[in-house]
């Protein structure tokens, strides 16, 4: 199946493959899973359970599972269909009524981000669609997006509908900073930038390795605002080791501009937006595209 030249490629992180969707699937636990399928049999669920204990031992997928016994269509039941709407968006993570709250990802937080343990910054623990939906109440000089790292993007926050959010609880010359990956056909970084375009006055490109033209994964960060960015201050950014790496690495307008013209810039939104297919070539290792099949420049949307 193709729709406006990509393929419709099935793909999901090796962990969310092969997490168990059942109490039955979950290995090594039968004490614990029997315990709570005879609760939502039993109709007698605690207030609250708290899952402890070392890695990889199944704590989040046993409590998704108990999540999705609670919520499936059929339930409350032990045995959760996996098919209904509530379990289906369980699974995938995207259920707005269930919030997995990383300990691990506060712990970072607090070492790399200088963050004092009584600190006065709210957290929100919603998606950002959502928060952003809101009237702002305040503006910001930065809003940081950092969902797009890995091959499972959230792609309802790479549309143009999305960014105008963004853009609505910015200051004026405030900065909307996003990481995300691409391989060297550049299909996702290209849409993007073009998407971003159509929301910021200036769209800046910073690759996290020399050597991004080839390279079969690459880390970029995309810097959007309605202000030009003082370039020569970027120099002072250093990050504490003395190398301002950001500087070095953000790519010149007309590099950006190649980028653009190397192919199809499709314009995301929030009825297209074919992020897995752009991604599925970086998942398969694939080099850049061949010329011989004809891609030209330009932009695209349905």
């Amino acid at each position: 199946m193709r729709r406006a030249g990509y393929q419709v490629v099935s793909y999901r992180v090796f962990a969310r493959k092969y997490r168990p969707q059942t109490f039955a699937e979950v290995v090594g636990q039968e004490h614990i899973t029997r315990t709570l399928a005879n609760a939502v049999r039993e109709d007698r669920v605690a207030q609250a359970y708290m899952f402890v204990g070392p890695r990889g031992i199944g704590k989040t997928s046993t409590a998704r599972i108990l999540a999705k016994a609670l919520n499936c269509v059929q339930g409350p039941t032990p045995e959760p269909c996996s098919k209904c709407d509530a379990c289906f968006e369980i699974a995938e993570g995207r259920c707005l009524d269930v919030i997995e709250i990383d300990s691990g990802v506060t712990q970072v937080a607090h070492e790399l981000m200088g963050l004092r343990r009584d600190t006065g910054i709210r957290t929100f623990n919603e998606d950002a669609r959502t928060f952003l939906a809101r009237q702002p109440d305040r503006e910001y000089e930065l809003v940081f997006g950092d969902a797009f790292n890995d091959y499972s993007v959230p792609y309802h926050l790479t549309t143009r509908e999305f960014n105008e959010r963004v853009r609505a609880w910015l200051t004026d010359d405030g900065l909307y900073i996003v990481n995300l990956i691409d391989g060297p056909r550049r299909d996702f970084v290209r849409a993007y930038v073009n998407t971003l375009r159509q929301s910021f006055a200036h769209v800046y490109v910073a690759p996290s390795i020399p050597s991004w033209r080839d390279s079969p994964r690459v880390t970029f960060v995309v810097l959007a605002t309605n202000r030009p960015l003082d370039l020569a201050a970027l120099q002072e950014v250093d990050g504490g080791d003395g190398d301002a790496l950001l500087a070095r690495q953000i790519l010149a307008p007309g590099t950006v501009d190649e980028i653009l013209a190397e192919g199809r810039a499709v314009l995301l939104t929030d009825r297209y937006a074919p992020v897995d297919q752009m991604l599925a070539p970086v998942v398969r290792d694939e080099g850049a595209r061949p010329l011989a099949d004809g891609s030209g420049g330009g932009t695209a949307s349905p």
